[in-house]
């Protein structure tokens, strides 16, 4: 009975630490995606033509998203 309690008690364990590694990569990878959007709103102020340029330069269609920010840029 003692060792089946060890293994549950360890897989439970393992699933905790995987659980959070987990969480702990979202949260990182929010956190770089949420310095780029920074510093991407403070190029957009400093200098809107060269974001510009970056965001759509090479005529690859990027995402909607670029596109968006694109007509932002020219309204202005």
């Amino acid at each position: 009975m003692m060792e089946v309690m060890v293994v549950v008690a360890t897989m439970m364990y393992m699933g905790v630490v995987a659980t959070t590694i987990k969480v702990m990569e979202v949260g990182v990878l929010t956190m770089i995606k949420a310095m780029f959007k920074m510093m991407a709103m403070t190029m957009r102020m400093v200098m809107p033509r060269v974001v510009m340029i970056i965001e759509n330069g090479d005529a690859k269609g990027g995402d909607d998203y670029s596109d968006r920010n694109q007509d932002k840029v020219v309204r202005e």
